[in-house]
């Protein structure tokens, strides 16, 4: 009986780790509070998120069986949008690098993705 319970749990398929971000300014500074806008795919279901981070470390954990994510980063330091796939997140931190809140206001692609959600 043991041996059966031991055998099935480790057949089962283990979950995704979390996606860790970096997140910091051009000047190396890593901000305290990040606004974090997902839009998951294929679902395209949206959530918005407040983040503490550690020294820059943010943890997203995935959304059930989501392949991709889009992140709009914006904290007072300045702000970004990126894309993580489920693959490339596996095993590493994903470094983000915030542009200035001036640019934030000229980003055109930004702000249109921002306003999707």
């Amino acid at each position: 009986m043991p041996v059966r319970w031991l055998k099935g749990l480790l057949s089962r398929e283990r979950p995704t780790p979390p996606i860790l971000l970096r997140v910091v300014d051009a000047d190396g500074e890593a901000p305290f509070l990040l606004d974090v806008s997902l839009r998951w795919s294929p679902s395209n279901r949206c959530l918005d998120r407040s983040l503490r981070t550690a020294d820059g470390l943010a943890v997203v954990h995935w959304l059930g069986e989501e392949d991709e994510v889009e992140l709009t980063v914006r904290s007072s330091i300045g702000s970004a949008v990126l894309t993580v796939t489920r693959a490339e997140s596996v095993g590493r931190t994903i470094p983000v690098e915030l542009s200035s809140a001036e640019a934030w206001n000229d980003d055109e692609r930004v702000v249109t993705s921002a306003s999707v959600c």
